[in-house]
């Protein structure tokens, strides 16, 4: 799995399970139905340490909290390569997807915040206060 595995997120298809790894810098893919690794893949060249991750709702991205650096990495999961780096607080932890996948929430620890992420232009669009350190979050409509 990698070093320090962090979270075990099912894809949308339900087929596929993909872990990260904190320290290991990278994200393992698991075939479900035979529990068996189908591949390894870096983030950014296993230079940050991935924590959370969510899927757009048809499951063709993902999201990738990188807590050490502060940012998010859009993953297209049909290469396996990060096509986009979005900028958010100290210690993004915690990620969650709007169901329609318009508004992406990290939860930035060190920044005692979430951020509020447009991901049609991958900007950050506002942040909100919250208590001390904030780890997860959970998207309820």
């Amino acid at each position: 799995m990698g070093e320090n595995p962090r979270t075990v997120a099912v894809a949308p298809d339900g087929r596929r399970a993909y872990v990260t790894a904190e320290a290991g810098g990278n994200v393992t893919i698991l075939d479900v139905a035979t529990d068996s690794v189908l591949r390894q893949f870096p983030i950014r060249d296993g230079k940050t340490k991935p924590v959370r991750i969510a899927f757009t709702p048809d499951g063709r991205l993902a999201y990738v909290t990188e807590g050490a650096v502060g940012t998010v990495s859009v993953v297209d999961l049909a290469t396996q390569r990060v096509i986009d780096t979005i900028s958010v607080g100290k210690r993004p932890w915690g990620i969650a997807l709007a169901p329609d996948g318009h508004r992406l929430y990290t939860a930035d620890g060190r920044s005692n915040q979430v951020s509020v992420i447009d991901t049609d232009t991958r900007q950050v669009v506002a942040t909100i206060p919250v208590g001390d350190r904030p780890n997860d979050l959970l998207y309820i409509p």
